[in-house]
């Protein structure tokens, strides 16, 4: 386990905390790690974001490159994918947690270089009143899925697909979820599509599936308790011995808001 400077040396100074939204591993071994900067001026969801910063490890994260811009719109970074040598992080336009305006925008920024520079790819042409969060997944034959959050109808998460790597889009019916989902998050495991976050009305920790990512399943909960302040989740795909698998992160309360990060192995099983 390695410190992150960039992270603890801000943090230290008191002027803003550095989170890692998300990280990817290239092929060539560079880890590129997606970062959230925010003042803390506003108690809860880490609100006003700033412009979203990336750093790069090319020794396994022993050490980091310096910090770089990844936006220059103000916001959180939801989401990042690779996919044949390429990097598609997904970035909402809005530095407080949801849309208001037509201004706030999903734009997607793309790397060919391993992280070495990004540039905006396209923007989802999501209605983003009333919006947050959000999602993205290649499915098998190749087209690229984008999913965001709905503060209006939880369980009607807003969904888009790209057939050409995010060039252009086009807006599908929204998905149904039989027990909502907050904090959408994505995975493809073994053909199927995992769908996992904070069910609606913060209900528990809920699962679905479905074989196209355009129809879910009725769900499961994992986790039936009501609390505000956890089910906070991600993923990544891994292999073992008994064959592939997904890795899911979450956190749990244990006394108020104060949290543990749990693991659990998900396998398809047919």
């Amino acid at each position: 386990m390695y410190d992150l400077p960039y992270s603890k040396e801000h943090f230290l100074e008191g002027d803003y905390t550095i989170s890692v939204e998300k990280a990817i591993a290239c092929d060539n071994g560079t880890i590129v790690a997606i970062c959230l900067r925010n003042t803390m001026e506003t108690p809860l969801c880490c609100e006003p974001w700033l412009t979203p910063m990336y750093i790069r490890s090319l020794d396994g994260g022993k050490s980091w490159s310096e910090p770089l811009e990844l936006s220059p719109y103000s916001g959180r970074p939801y989401d990042a994918v690779y996919r044949d040598g390429c990097m598609y992080v997904l970035h909402s336009c809005n530095e407080h947690f949801l849309g208001t305006t037509e201004e706030h925008k999903y734009r997607i920024y793309k790397s060919n270089d391993n992280g070495l520079t990004f540039e905006e790819l396209c923007v989802i042409p999501f209605n983003t009143l009333g919006r947050s969060y959000g999602s993205i997944i290649f499915d098998a034959a190749g087209s690229l899925h984008a999913y965001a959050y709905n503060v209006n109808s939880e369980r009607e998460m807003d969904h888009a697909v790209s057939h050409d790597n995010g060039k252009t889009w086009s807006l599908c019916e929204p998905c149904y979820l039989a027990k909502g989902i907050r904090n959408p998050q994505t995975a493809l495991l073994d053909g199927i599509h995992i769908l996992h976050g904070r069910a609606e009305n913060t209900s528990g920790f809920v699962f679905y599936s479905s074989t196209d990512g355009y129809t879910w399943d009725e769900g499961i909960y994992l986790i039936r308790k009501e609390k505000a302040y956890c089910f906070y989740s991600n993923n990544i795909n891994l292999r073992d011995e008994k064959g592939n698998f997904l890795l899911v992160q979450y956190s749990d309360t244990y006394s108020g808001a104060k949290v543990n990060v749990m693991h659990m192995r998900v396998r398809i099983r047919r």
